[in-house]
């Protein structure tokens, strides 16, 4: 005799099917607290709110730690900007929705899974946007607010086209840095260094190309010719490589032209001890570059960083550097 199946299991079995077999993103019957705040914290990449510790860098080479109300502005500042810049992913990941569902690693982002609806998505941006630019007006300098807006126009800028152009893409990926630096220093109404500047953009010049290099080779591996809504081929691969470890060079030769300058006697009273910053920062650019080279890098830079135990090492020894020249 046949068993009447369970309907309970039928149910189940069916919910199953209809969840396996419906297109990403199609729909979602999950509420924000179902889906649980794991899921949107992935989507808005808070681990990349890390990149936004660059809005500190000027309070911290202009030696204003002690100045507890400049800290509190900085704090402030870091967290208003990470609203924003999560708006920004979010924008950039619907935009590029379809080439992020056919990558190795994008493909697991929450929204290119369909565990976030498109809606859903353009819903929490816009939350974040307004948010932030709120608590922004509310908080801190005019300057800093006036900044903010400028930084999502570069941004929607390069995500609706500009990330599409071989070079300016990398350029503009520098300049996103840089700008943190420069928009950290208005947050607390300090003058920014133009060494300061001028290192960031080599150095995180070299991490864009580090950033496409690894990109390429992911591309390579599986057999194809080129990244979707990139402007670059495997076969640049060895001059973007070309191109990064030059910007790592210079990056260090910045460093030690402003130890050769008149403000360094300014700032730190033995100086000296800076100059064991040049082979630290040369030593972590040749390694990344060097693992990239052997196909072990992450295709994203910051994610390598956060994971690498030498990452935390530079960092550790560069203040210790800069504690002992002070």
């Amino acid at each position: 005799m046949r068993a009447n199946p369970n309907p309970t299991t039928q149910a189940a079995a069916s919910a199953d099917l209809r969840a396996r077999t419906a297109a990403p993103g199609e729909h979602s019957d999950e509420t924000p607290a179902a889906l649980g705040i794991g899921v949107w914290l992935r989507q808005i990449r808070v681990h990349q709110w890390s990149k936004n510790l660059l809005l500190a860098v000027p309070l911290v080479t202009a030696h204003e730690l002690s100045n507890w109300p400049k800290v509190e502005q900085a704090l402030i500042a870091i967290l208003v900007f990470s609203l924003v810049a999560s708006a920004v992913y979010l924008v950039n990941d619907v935009l590029d929705l379809a080439a992020d569902r056919a990558h190795p690693t994008k493909s697991r982002r929450p929204l290119a899974a369909g565990r976030i609806t498109v809606r859903g998505a353009c819903l929490a941006a816009a939350a974040l946007t307004l948010t932030g630019l709120g608590a922004s007006g509310l908080l801190l300098p005019t300057r800093f607010t006036a900044m903010l807006v400028g930084y999502i126009g570069l941004a929607m800028a390069y995500s609706l086209g500009l990330k599409r152009q071989a070079i300016v893409d990398v350029v503009m990926l520098a300049a996103f840095y840089a700008y943190r630096v420069l928009i950290g220093a208005a947050a607390v109404s300090i003058e920014c260094s133009p060494w300061l500047l001028a290192f960031s953009l080599f150095f995180f010049l070299s991490l864009a190309l580090l950033k496409r290099f690894a990109e390429l080779q992911l591309v390579a591996k599986r057999g194809g010719n080129s990244a979707p809504r990139r402007a670059y081929t495997v076969d640049d691969a060895p001059l973007l490589m070309t191109f990064g470890v030059a910007a790592s060079l210079v990056a260090a030769l910045v460093i030690v032209l402003y130890l050769q300058s008149d403000q360094v006697v300014v700032l730190y009273d033995r100086p000296e001890w800076l100059w064991l910053a040049c082979p630290l920062v040369l030593a972590w650019s040749m390694r990344v570059w060097l693992k990239a080279s052997r196909g072990q890098m992450h295709d994203d830079p910051v994610v390598f960083a956060l994971r690498d135990k030498g990452s935390y090492f530079l960092a550790a020894a560069v203040a210790a550097l800069l504690l002992m020249s002070t």
